[in-house]
């Protein structure tokens, strides 16, 4: 059986450059505005479609639904600049 070499499997190293690209993002929002990966990735799908449900954010981002929650709870109660950036209503987060 051949051995699996993680470097050349396509899929695994997609993810890597995914993770580099967001982590690169987040040293540029990250500086102004204290930023997670997952709370940059709710806004980004807010400012395009304006209102969509947690499930539908989480479809759009390709995020699980708990990374979806824990973003908008820490937009809805951010402080300073994050604060309210993020609104949960009759069921949707907008």
């Amino acid at each position: 059986m051949t051995k699996l070499e993680l470097e050349k499997f396509l899929p695994y190293r997609l993810n890597r450059i995914a993770s580099v690209v967001s982590r690169g993002f987040r040293a540029v929002y990250g500086r102004h505005h204290d930023l997670t990966i997952p709370e940059w990735r709710v806004l980004a799908t807010l400012g395009q479609f304006e209102e969509m449900s947690a499930r539908e954010i989480g479809l759009h981002s390709s995020m699980h639904k708990t990374k979806v929650s824990r973003a908008v709870r820490a937009l809805e109660g951010g402080v300073g600049f994050n604060a309210g950036l993020a609104t949960t209503t009759g069921g949707k987060k907008s």
